[in-house]
């Protein structure tokens, strides 16, 4: 993603992804789960695509809150600047 390659992030996290929820145990998809959508968030942040970084971000926070993670301790502070993006 540092190099600006913003289709093979999102295609590398997306992939990711799909392979979390192949994970046999429990935690590890959850984990990887928060930590792929926190990351794509993150991609489309820097295409300054705010509100499908918003979708991603919003969506890592909900599961991370509702299976009581602390895999990405930040992700509130980013949801709240891109919600300041998107108003």
């Amino acid at each position: 993603m540092d190099t600006g390659d913003y289709p093979g992030a999102i295609k590398q996290f997306s992939e990711s992804y799909s392979q979390a929820n192949r994970h046999t145990s429990q935690d590890i998809k959850r984990e990887l789960s928060v930590r792929t959508y926190h990351a794509l968030g993150l991609v489309y942040w820097r295409m300054r695509e705010y509100d499908q970084g918003l979708e991603y971000i919003q969506q890592a926070e909900t599961w991370q809150q509702q299976w009581r993670g602390r895999w990405v301790p930040e992700i509130s502070q980013h949801r709240q600047r891109l919600e300041g993006l998107v108003k």
